[in-house]
């Protein structure tokens, strides 16, 4: 019998890899504006996140620590009517000689 098929939903995105120091940088696409108040409580919740209204859509960037912290934003935009239409996760890595990113 082969591996659960449900276990990676729970697992990360990097189960199968070396561990790192890696950050994951999400950015999400809505459909139309953003609502003020959910802009605010975006700012007040996450810090420094990027919304950016380009017509028909709104980008929402930003640094997220952890996968807990995307289901939060995930719930708050859901909860203000939001349609999210695209959800990208990037891993920036750190290189442990230098603390830089690449």
């Amino acid at each position: 019998m082969g591996p659960d098929p449900t276990d990676r939903a729970h697992s990360g995105p990097m189960r199968d890899q070396e561990p790192t120091d890696g950050v994951l940088t999400y950015r999400l696409e809505i459909r139309g504006p953003l609502p003020a108040v959910a802009r605010e409580e975006l700012h007040r919740r996450f810090g420094q996140v990027e919304v950016r209204s380009t017509g028909p859509r709104t980008v929402v960037a930003g640094l997220m620590v952890d996968q807990a912290a995307l289901r939060s934003m995930l719930g708050l935009l859901w909860d203000v009517g939001c349609e999210v239409q695209l959800l990208q996760a990037t891993v920036a890595v750190r290189r442990r000689d230098r603390g830089e990113e690449s």
